[in-house]
């Protein structure tokens, strides 16, 4: 889809490589997804000794295609034409944000099982927190005439990790603040509560059964 959207939508503003993007977005995307398949068909469990410390190997990559991005673009990366793309970025990523939240609570009264409080969360993370780090990449492999192209991402790369950070903190606040069980319906505030006195009746009702 990204080849197509992007000839949809800035066609008319810069060449797009279509099929240079296209075979690009295979290599970074599916290839990895189709070894990290064949990893675990083969190696099974033994490949959870490994799993350890790919969070940190993501955050080193990310850290690293920045650098590139910033080395790059040099003076160019902090002139008004590309600080522009920080609003935008920040806009991006609240609408996101807003958008997510929205659209689960919508189908949660469609399909409640499906889209609980848990998930509500999840996918307003996951469409307000995009792949930051594989737009930078697409833009510095497939606009490598252009490669301010990729600062919007690497704009974007520090500002959800700074949004995420603070919507993540005030959600765990509001959340204990209302005594919202984590795993409730929709977020009813005091269900937190009500979860802990049925966990304790039913721990009541087990001992009650033992000792008979």
């Amino acid at each position: 889809m990204i080849p197509l959207l992007m000839q949809w939508l800035a066609s008319q503003y810069v060449t797009v490589p279509v099929e240079s993007l296209f075979l690009n977005a295979v290599k970074v995307v599916l290839f990895p997804i189709a070894l990290g398949v064949i990893c675990h068909m083969i190696f099974g469990k033994k490949i959870e000794k490994v799993t350890v410390a790919l969070p940190i190997v993501s955050q080193v990559a990310i850290l690293l295609i920045i650098g590139v991005v910033v080395a790059a673009n040099g003076p160019k990366l902090f002139v008004a034409s590309s600080l522009m793309a920080i609003p935008v970025v920040i806009l991006h990523n609240l609408s996101g944000y807003a958008l997510g939240f929205g659209f689960s609570k919508l189908m949660y009264k469609i399909y409640p099982k499906g889209f609980r409080y848990a998930q509500q969360k999840a996918i307003t993370f996951e469409v307000g927190m995009q792949d930051s780090a594989l737009g930078a990449t697409l833009a510095l492999a497939s606009f490598a005439s252009n490669p301010i192209a990729a600062v919007p991402s690497t704009f974007f790369s520090v500002w959800h990790n700074i949004s995420g950070s603070i919507l993540s903190s005030w959600w765990r606040n509001h959340d204990d603040k209302h005594e919202i069980h984590w795993d409730s319906d929709n977020g009813e505030k005091g269900s937190a509560k009500g979860a802990d006195s049925v966990h304790a009746f039913d721990a009541d009702k087990a001992a009650a059964k033992v000792e008979a």
